[in-house]
């Protein structure tokens, strides 16, 4: 494969991660807004407070870490 050719690769793979990152924030960013009216604050605080620890967890265990 050509060098030019490599680097188009490469950049059109980046470009579409990226359009695809924005796409999910955006998806998130709106279901987040319908489930704070249903959950009310004080679910939604527990939401967020099991979110937190659901991040952490997932970012341990896929960071590939030998346990």
């Amino acid at each position: 494969m050509a060098r030019q050719e490599k680097k188009s690769t490469f950049f059109g793979g980046a470009a579409i991660l990226a359009a695809g990152i924005a796409i999910v924030k955006i998806i998130g960013a709106i279901y987040k807004i319908p489930l704070g009216n249903i959950l009310g604050d004080e679910g939604f605080g527990h939401f967020n407070h099991a979110y937190v620890n659901y991040n952490l967890l997932l970012m341990v265990s896929t960071a590939g870490l030998p346990v």
